[in-house]
């Protein structure tokens, strides 16, 4: 089963070229800002999504959303080779501790249903973006958590 790590920006962005081998990357940013990542390190397969970190909808900013959750379901689904042992998915926010570990253990719960979780800095996760992440896999029939 793959491997999914959590990131800060700052670790994402130094990423040495053997942990590049192999892997995909899911960016979360917030709209305007872009991380210095190359799509070619992962073979193609690197996600830009961009939401604000927070908990609630609030005027003025991007709050995650079905439409997020979708595109990051897709992106799984179609680009990341999830029965491969030695891939690893790389996702990062600005931190690596809400939005990035709650897409991470999702996707985790997901990947495994429900059999394990990622291995690192996933306990302070967006429980806004895991809970949507996971309800629209529950109803696009990607994930039966019972």
């Amino acid at each position: 089963m793959i491997n999914v790590k959590i990131h800060s920006l700052s670790e994402a962005e130094n990423l040495s070229d053997e942990e590049k081998e192999n892997s995909s990357m899911i960016s979360i940013q917030a709209p305007g800002k872009e991380a210095d990542l190359d799509s070619e390190d992962f073979d193609g397969r690197l996600l830009r999504t961009y939401f604000h970190d927070t908990e609630g909808d609030m005027t003025g900013l991007s709050s995650f959303d079905s439409g997020h959750a979708k595109k990051i379901l897709g992106f799984v689904q179609n680009s990341v080779p999830t029965e491969d042992e030695n891939h690893t998915l790389h996702v990062h926010c600005l931190a690596g501790q809400s939005r990035s570990a709650a897409v991470a253990l999702g996707l985790t719960e997901i990947l495994t249903d429900g059999d394990r979780k990622p291995t690192d800095k996933w306990q302070n996760y967006s429980s806004r973006v895991y809970q949507m992440l996971t309800e629209i896999a529950v109803r696009e029939g990607k994930y039966d958590p019972f």
